[in-house]
């Protein structure tokens, strides 16, 4: 089976990436895909599920599934006459000029860490949610215990979810891996749409089965954002 990754920022040029998976495969006949069958009204029900046990991280969550992406998404393609997009346009795209299916590779939920270990993330959501406005309220004025604890609630969110998903990200880059590799006695030609992130994890992991031609196992050009993403992740390999 013959792969290419398309990978980036999971708001892209829908138009360029469309067009490299082109130049590289002749006709896919399966796109897998990071949340490629993803619906919003699942992904709220998930979210839901998860403000109990880690609210934080939910309401994080929450921001970037529903509002950074879709929102965004849209905004950007109206700004740019239609050529930014989400991954599901780009899936949606191979999907139409080829007939290719779409499936889903992202099969470990990113907030595994958070039911395995419910009791610990439930202290490091809440703690702070109680903790911070209550300190703040008592050497502020309100607007000034607002604004203090609104950011350090926001900073706090930030580095926990990053943790998150720090501790799982080999699970679900092994996961991705396995998907794709359950196919290569059924499919010839396959590209990957993905977050630049998972690009390299992904990579390393076809390249090690003969089975697969990975044409291109390392991002080109990364981001900037990916490059810090990165570098964090390997600082969080130190520590």
């Amino acid at each position: 089976m013959q792969v290419f990754i398309s990978s980036g920022t999971h708001i892209d040029e829908v138009r360029r990436r469309v067009d490299a998976i082109n130049q590289h495969l002749e006709s896919p006949d399966v796109v897998f895909g990071e949340a490629g069958e993803a619906t919003q009204t699942g992904q709220i029900r998930e979210i839901t599920h998860l403000f109990p046990r880690a609210p934080l991280i939910a309401l994080g969550a929450a921001f970037l599934v529903l509002l950074i992406y879709p929102i965004g998404g849209l905004v950007l393609s109206i700004v740019s006459g239609g050529s930014k997009g989400r991954d599901k346009d780009i899936m949606q795209r191979i999907k139409t000029e080829h007939g290719a299916e779409i499936q889903e590779i992202d099969l470990v939920h990113p907030a595994l860490p958070v039911y395995e270990n419910p009791l610990q993330w439930a202290a490091v959501n809440w703690g702070p949610l109680v903790a911070v406005p209550l300190f703040a309220s008592r050497y502020y004025s309100l607007f000034d215990a607002i604004y203090v604890s609104t950011l350090v609630l926001l900073l706090t969110t930030f580095v926990l979810f990053l943790i998150m998903l720090y501790v799982v990200n080999s699970r679900r880059e092994d996961a991705m891996a396995s998907s794709i590799l359950s196919r290569t006695d059924d499919v010839d030609s396959a590209c990957i749409i993905l977050g630049e992130a998972h690009h390299w994890g992904v990579g390393e992991r076809l390249v090690l089965h003969e089975e697969v031609d990975v044409i291109n196992p390392t991002p080109v050009n990364p981001d900037w954002s990916t490059k810090l993403g990165r570098y964090i992740w390997k600082l969080l390999d130190r520590i």
